[in-house]
């Protein structure tokens, strides 16, 4: 909890191992360094979040479909909170995320793709494939940011409203042509 309550940045060695009631020569025997327990956290995370992404039953949805799965993901950020809040916060870094986080929001983008054609744009070949990327990175940074404030249960009216533009966020590129795969964006 102290990386959901104090961050990444801020979180020291010395206090994640008196938090786990361990030394500090403990704490370097099973890892090399906070980042190590990131990574631990990300990579014990990564199933359960794919297993949302993947309860979004595609290719086509409504909003109203994708404000209800939202819940889902509601729910897997209010119980995991130290891996969404370490997640977002290195994913948001201006230095850039470790190559573990980008991995992280890889596996959760193929879930994605499996079902919409829109989140495989980032991984085609093509001129909008960087923009795909980063319209797909700032979607799931801001729908996770929705879904927080909504595990969080402070300002319900303020929750709802940033879910339901979550939702239109989601929808709107899942629908847009320009990502979608040339044989069918045109066929619909």
């Amino acid at each position: 909890m102290l990386f959901a309550d104090q961050g990444y940045s801020t979180t020291q060695v010395d206090q994640i191992a008196q938090a786990a009631c361990v030394s500090r020569q403990t704490f370097y025997l099973h890892f090399k360094d906070k980042e190590e327990v990131v990574r631990d956290i990300a990579v014990a995370h990564a199933p359960r979040a794919v297993a949302v992404m993947r309860l979004l039953k595609g290719p086509s949805v409504d909003r109203r479909q994708i404000r209800e799965w939202l819940d889902e993901w509601v729910t897997l950020v209010s119980e995991e909170k130290a891996a969404i809040a370490i997640i977002g916060e290195m994913a948001r870094s201006d230095t850039g995320a470790p190559l573990f986080i980008d991995a992280h929001i890889g596996e959760i983008v193929a879930a994605l793709a499996e079902t919409f054609e829109a989140f495989g744009a980032a991984q085609r070949p093509g001129p909008l494939k960087l923009q795909a990327k980063f319209r797909i990175e700032s979607l799931i940074l801001q729908t996770n940011k929705a879904c927080c404030l909504a595990g969080r249960g402070s300002d319900p009216a303020f929750a709802e409203a940033a879910l339901e533009v979550a939702a239109e966020m989601f929808h709107d590129f899942i629908m847009d042509p320009r990502f979608r795969a040339p044989s069918t964006a045109h066929n619909e």
